[in-house]
Parts: C-alpha cells; sequence; structure tokens
C-alpha cells in the first residue's frame, strides 16, 4: 500500500503544483494587470496635469481680454455721459446767451424813440428820459389830440361777432 500511498501523494503533490502554479499565474497576471492599470492611471493623471498647465494661460488670456473688453466698455460709457453732459452745458450756455442777447434787445428798444412816442401817446403825457433834460428836448414832441366817443357796453355775444360789426359802431 505504500506504493500506493506513494504513487496517490504525487499524484496529489502534482495536483497541487499545478493548483500552486495555476494561483501564482493567476496572481502574477492580477498584479501586472494592477501595475498596468496604475500606470494607465497616472498617465492619465500626467495628461490631464499637462493639460491643465496649457489651458492655464489660455484661461488667464482669456480672462484678461474679459477685463479689457470691461475696461473699454466702461471708458466708453464714461466718454458718452461726458459727451452727453458737455452738450447738456453748450445748450444750456446756448440758451442763456439767446436769454442774455434777447433781453438785451429789448432794453435796446425800450429806448428807441418810435418806442417812447407809442409810450408817450399810450400813457398820455411826457415820459421821463433816462438820458437827462439835454436829450429830452431834443426829441420831437407830438402834440395829442383827443376825440370824444360814447361808450357802450358789448353785447353778450361779443366773442362770435366779426370785426366788421365792431367798426359799424
Amino acid at each position: 500500500m505504500r506504493s500506493e500511498d506513494w504513487g496517490g501523494r504525487a499524484k496529489e503533490t502534482d495536483k497541487q503544483n499545478q493548483e500552486d502554479e495555476l494561483r501564482l499565474n493567476a496572481e502574477q497576471k492580477k498584479r501586472e494587470e494592477e501595475q498596468k492599470a496604475q500606470e494607465a492611471h497616472k498617465q492619465e493623471k500626467e495628461t490631464r496635469l499637462k493639460d491643465e498647465e496649457q489651458r492655464r494661460p489660455e484661461e488667464q488670456r482669456r480672462q484678461d481680454n474679459q477685463k479689457q473688453k470691461k475696461a473699454d466698455i466702461k471708458t466708453e460709457d464714461m466718454n458718452k455721459n461726458a459727451e452727453v453732459q458737455r452738450n447738456q452745458d453748450e445748450r444750456k450756455t446756448g440758451r442763456r446767451k439767446h436769454n442774455f442777447r434777447k433781453k438785451r434787445n429789448s432794453k435796446v428798444k425800450s429806448y428807441t424813440t418810435s418806442y417812447r412816442a407809442d409810450k408817450l401817446i399810450r400813457g398820455g403825457g411826457m415820459q421821463l428820459f433816462r438820458a437827462g433834460r439835454r436829450e429830452q428836448e431834443k426829441e420831437d414832441i407830438v402834440t395829442l389830440i383827443t376825440i370824444q366817443a360814447e361808450v357802450k357796453r358789448p353785447s353778450k355775444n361779443w366773442k362770435s361777432m366779426s370785426p366788421e360789426f365792431f367798426l359799424i359802431f
């Protein structure tokens, strides 16, 4: 029986050896796969880092461009606002000059002889002139004639009457 034991044990050891080899081969394959996975992960990480390094200057450039555009828009807005303000100031000064000229012309007009004569007639007497007595004596004095007229109250529908109707009275 010993020979049988020896033969059976040999078979068992052969089987165990084969199983051990298979197990070792499987473990080695598993380690190789893990190493490949780690290497692939490392390569992926390296490529990701390289991509990020390449993107950083691009992003920086893009951000700088955006900042520049914002600054340009802001300066354009400020220039537009300044232009609008200048135009408004010009209009105001133009209006002031126009009002000043108008006022001056009205003052000049108030001292012309025809205007004085009109005032004299309307006022019903001699007007005091700013220039003094000498100027007053040099001007022509217009004699006024008074015409007596009878004044009547207008009718109730006087607004709708034609001007010719008023001349009749």
